[in-house]
């Protein structure tokens, strides 16, 4: 049977693992759609009711994107190059992590919607008076007609670029708080990094969220919201 993927707003391209009886199929879906349109997608064919779906956030080509934009005056050169930077710096701070998805009950024609989703830590407990590194898992979630599909595994994609970030986010430190102070925030901030963007954890974390009722999802995304409302 045939089946569309579509992927909704999202700053990643998303790469694509499908898993059956057939074997191993990949997919590709660019986050850069056309104009006007706020999704792109695929057709993909599976040959059970029930396979593997694997989704993995990939850094877009912004750079080719941006190349594209027309540069009228200096400001149209500033606005691009901080765009650049921008996206350089997030693609290092944030744990881009693949998820693999039990999916089952599918019919010929059906949609799967993969959307975007963060997870973000050090927002809500009594530590963020450290002012921590910030820690940021995204992910692709998907889901058909509303109904998340079930996590099997997550796993990081960026962890050296992550880790490498939070060294020297939390070394900065020693122009704001002094050099005696960051001795000791160091290691609690950089061994805090290392253990959230381990394996184990990432699809501990995110197996719980996963499973997390449609009300208690809605309150831990109204927090998280706040937070960077804030």
């Amino acid at each position: 049977m045939k089946i569309s993927l579509v992927l909704k707003e999202s700053i990643y391209d998303c790469k694509i693992k499908i898993s059956d009886s057939q074997g191993e199929r990949y997919y590709y879906i660019s986050a850069l759609f056309e104009e006007g349109r706020t999704s792109s997608s695929i057709i993909a064919e599976v040959f059970d009711n029930e396979f593997s779906l694997s989704l993995v956030p990939i850094t877009a080509d912004v750079k080719s994107a941006l190349n594209e934009i027309e540069e009228n005056d200096w400001k149209d050169k500033l606005a691009k190059k901080a765009t650049g930077l921008l996206m350089n710096s997030l693609d290092k701070m944030i744990l881009r992590v693949g998820c693999n998805y039990h999916i089952k009950g599918l019919q010929d024609g059906d949609r799967l919607d993969i959307t975007l989703q963060n997870y973000v830590f050090g927002t809500f407990d009594k530590f963020d008076i450290l002012e921590l590194v910030p820690m940021i898992y995204s992910f692709f979630e998907v889901a058909n007609f509303n109904e998340y599909y079930k996590l099997t595994d997550a796993y990081e994609t960026n962890r050296k670029d992550v880790l490498k970030f939070a060294k020297t986010f939390a070394f900065a430190d020693v122009l704001g708080n002094g050099f005696f102070l960051t001795l000791f925030t160091y290691p609690i901030q950089v061994s805090r990094v290392k253990r959230l963007t381990k394996n184990k954890k990432i699809s501990k974390v995110l197996t719980k969220f996963n499973n997390l009722s449609d009300s208690e999802r809605q309150r831990f995304l109204e927090k998280q919201e706040k937070f960077f409302d804030r």
